[in-house]
């Protein structure tokens, strides 16, 4: 069962403080139906996580992640899926962050609609080419233009799904975080 929340997601208080979880179990057995996220959702100090692989869930990893932002970031936690739901079933820890924080909101985008007038508009061409050779890094190529264009766009704080947030962010602005992936040459 597929089930809209209406109106979206939840609109953030910064209040990064739990919400009270009694009634969480009772609403984690669905996937929800996602919002699409445009100018109306983006908040003034906010934090993008992006999840492009197509998958409907969050990994434990991810969640971890997610619910660090929730918690010391002081910012509002954007999680932007290339799916148009979320399975709250996969991972009890989805359900507890997607319900348990006022300041974590879940959407889905498209990316040959946020490239639209911007400057890397035509690159949608080029990597349908490449995807049509089935190129095996495409996924990887859509993500790190899709964190540039979010963060262009929207503005506000980019990080990957692995980073864990420990300190306020919320003096910073426009910033992409991304984890070293090798050894410095």
């Amino acid at each position: 069962m597929v089930e809209n929340p209406g109106n979206g997601a939840k609109i953030s208080n910064h209040d990064q403080k739990p919400k009270d979880n009694s009634n969480i179990i009772n609403n984690c057995n669905r996937t929800i139906g996602l919002e699409y996220f445009t100018e109306k959702h983006s908040r003034e100090n906010q934090i993008f996580f992006l999840e492009t692989s197509g998958k409907n869930y969050l990994t434990g990893r991810e969640i971890c992640s997610v619910e660090s932002a929730a918690r010391s970031s002081n910012l509002t936690v954007q999680v932007l899926m290339f799916s148009k739901s979320v399975n709250l079933t996969v991972a009890n820890g989805s359900c507890q962050v997607y319900h348990g924080y006022n300041n974590v909101n879940f959407y889905w985008v498209n990316l040959s609609k946020e490239v639209e007038e911007t400057p890397v508009e035509g690159i949608q061409q080029r990597l349908g080419e490449a995807e049509r050779l089935q190129w095996k890094h495409r996924v990887v190529h859509y993500s790190d233009i899709l964190r540039q264009v979010i963060v262009y766009k929207y503005g506000g704080f980019y990080a990957d799904l692995d980073i864990v947030i420990t300190k306020d962010l919320s003096s910073l602005t426009n910033v992409i975080a991304l984890q070293n992936a090798g050894p410095q040459e």
